[in-house]
């Protein structure tokens, strides 16, 4: 069965209100096809801002890939998780368009070092976080060498696959780099290994630092003082003034692009 669908930014349904070019449909496979791409792009932002401004606002998150909504995900206030069967086939040059629920009056924080490793690791397209207001913060990976289309498909996936997990890496390390310099010297040691103990991928991770940071997770005290001040500095702006300044600084060698229009970062 096909079922019609329009943007839900009408607080009543009125026909006239509706443009048929913003119209989808319901296909069989519970994909949602738009007539375009910005159509499509309307319904996710839409929909993802819908569930920021619930009484209990929680992450939900959409794979776009151009004109069609192939999934849609609920998560929690933190993250979202996206099914391993999932990532394998559908996030190939996709867009993921989620939310980022309010921390405090200040706001919110833009694309996190998780957004980029679901984005480099998944093989997306683009990592879009939109906060309540509708403002967005974006990382967009750069085109590939023209040099790799020359290459055997094999040869060309073993360097890509190489690429991704080096890049990824490289992004751990420098990040927690970063996000240490927000904490007290003498806690800023710790802060590389729970980092890196929070991230479920082996082949990305530091194996050493992940060993550290499992036995930091065991002293409950320890862990209580830093998620304090880590709290605080997410509340009162600091952190999210420091994730855009690093993606500044970061993104080209991180082989993304890195853009937002979030006010509360200004």
């Amino acid at each position: 069965m096909i079922k019609l669908i329009a943007p839900l930014n009408y607080p009543k349904i009125n026909l006239k209100n509706i443009k048929t070019k913003s119209l989808g449909w319901i296909r069989p496979d519970n994909t949602i096809n738009f007539q375009t791409t910005e159509a499509a792009q309307t319904y996710a932002k839409n929909r993802v801002i819908q569930a920021l401004k619930l009484p209990f606002p929680f992450e939900r998150g959409i794979i776009i890939n151009k004109n069609r909504v192939l999934k849609e995900f609920n998560g929690n206030f933190n993250f979202i998780e996206i099914p391993k069967s999932t990532a394998e086939t559908l996030t190939a040059s996709a867009d993921f368009i989620h939310g980022h629920p309010n921390h405090s009056k200040f706001g919110t924080t833009p694309v996190s070092l998780q957004d980029y490793l679901v984005l480099i690791t998944n093989k997306f397209n683009r990592m879009i976080a939109y906060n309540q207001k509708g403002e967005f913060s974006m990382l967009e990976k750069k085109a590939e060498s023209k040099l790799m289309h020359y290459l055997p498909n094999k040869l060309r996936n073993i360097i890509d696959f190489s690429t991704r997990i080096g890049v990824s890496a490289i992004a751990i390390e420098k990040y927690s780099n970063m996000w240490k310099q927000l904490f007290p010297t003498e806690l800023q040691k710790n802060i590389p290994p729970l980092i890196n103990v929070t991230i479920n991928n082996e082949l990305i991770t530091n194996r050493k630092l992940v060993a550290e940071g499992k036995k930091l997770l065991k002293d409950a005290s320890l862990v209580d003082k830093i998620r304090t001040i880590e709290t605080e500095f997410i509340k009162n702006g600091q952190a999210a003034k420091a994730i855009d300044k690093f993606w500044h600084e970061q993104a080209e060698n991180l082989g993304v692009k890195y853009c937002t229009n979030f006010r509360n970062l200004r």
